[in-house]
């Protein structure tokens, strides 16, 4: 079975009650007559059980996956998306219990309960709110544009623009506004920020990070490796990803997940320094200095515009000032690298949005 993106083996019972309606009989004073109020129905409620087993064509152990299930319990509703499977809509986890039994790694029992939320009476939305962050070129969001991404495979309405990106996932939809949509088939991220340890898929901020970590939207690839000291950033080219270049940093030992979601993922290094990427963004690294391996920028700095030229159609961008001197960047603030061909301008300047995207399900009018 498969919830958002996350799938569980060996689910042997999935159950969703009937809907409860709450009524109330009203006595008008001074008279023998009663009515009866109705209210609207509850949220249909849910139980799933099963048993975690190790997948042995696969590398998950049955705690692996215990740990998948304590991520769904953590997420919002928006992202739990069930696809015909007693109906199709999302499920609201308020309890997750798994055997906490770890002597084999090969077995556990789990159940799940919560509410059930069908789609004929619920949809995903995503709300935006973006704003500017504060930066040393006096840029204003009338000198940028906001983008938010929409679910794949998904019916959407927004009232803002659309453009189409080509990406690993195939084509990806984003859009200006806040967008209403409806899932039309398993859902494979509704952000589509993913997150490996080494190649075991990860779904939780508590899972600890054993070996290089890879994040990845479609759009960009960051690999975080602590035994060579580098953050490893590449573009989609149409069809594999394409290095820009592994990046020195400050050395750090420990690789730390702050927030694991569909939407976005942020890492802590041991360091200090932090690296950010959200669904449909250039990935953000917060770092004093990045030192080039293979490009060979010239030495630069940063006056009126936000953003220097790492190479052909490669640039940085930033909030603060920076200068580039012998292939190293150095500045203060957020840094993003990206690719683009036509407007870099706009593309560096739109890097200082923050989106403020919500995801949440409400019910349909």
């Amino acid at each position: 079975m498969k919830i958002g993106d996350v799938s569980i083996p060996c689910v042997s019972s999935f159950d969703a009650d009937a809907a409860k309606k709450d009524t109330e009989t009203i006595y008008p004073l001074g008279t023998d007559l009663h009515f009866i109020a109705e209210f609207d129905p509850e949220p249909v409620s849910f139980e799933m059980f099963g048993v975690l087993i190790k997948v042995f064509s696969g590398t998950k152990t049955a705690d692996e996956y215990a740990e998948d299930l304590q991520a769904l319990a953590s997420r919002k509703s928006v992202f739990n998306y069930v696809h015909e499977v007693q109906g199709s809509g999302f499920l609201v986890v308020e309890k997750c219990d798994v055997d906490p039994r770890k002597s084999t790694q090969a077995k556990r029992d789990f159940s799940f309960s919560g509410l059930f939320l069908p789609l004929a009476q619920y949809q995903g939305r995503i709300e935006t709110v973006p704003k500017i962050l504060s930066n040393s070129y006096g840029i204003t969001l009338e000198d940028c544009e906001n983008w938010v991404q929409v679910p794949r495979s998904s019916e959407y309405q927004t009232a803002g623009n659309t453009r189409e990106l080509d990406s690993e996932y195939g084509t990806l939809v984003q859009a200006s506004e806040s967008v209403y949509f409806s899932p039309t088939d398993e859902q494979d991220g509704i952000g589509e920020v993913r997150v490996y340890d080494d190649s075991i898929r990860i779904y939780s901020s508590r899972h600890q990070v054993s070996g290089k970590l890879t994040v990845s939207n479609g759009l960009y690839q960051v690999i975080l490796d602590s035994d060579a000291g580098t953050i490893t950033v590449s573009y989609w080219s149409g069809s594999k990803y394409t290095k820009i270049d592994d990046f020195e940093v400050q050395a750090f030992s420990g690789i730390f997940l702050q927030a694991c979601r569909p939407d976005l993922v942020e890492v802590l290094l041991s360091s200090g320094d932090t690296v950010t990427i959200g669904a449909g963004k250039a990935p953000m690294i917060n770092a004093n200095t990045l030192t080039c391996s293979d490009l060979s920028p010239t030495e630069q700095d940063t006056d009126s515009e936000n953003y220097l030229a790492l190479g052909d159609d490669i640039y940085v961008a930033s909030t603060q000032e920076i200068s580039i001197d012998d292939g190293v960047i150095s500045g203060l603030g957020k840094k993003w690298i990206f690719y683009e061909t036509s407007d870099v301008e706009l593309t560096a300047h739109s890097c200082l949005v923050d989106s403020r995207a919500r995801y949440y399900v409400e019910k349909r009018w």
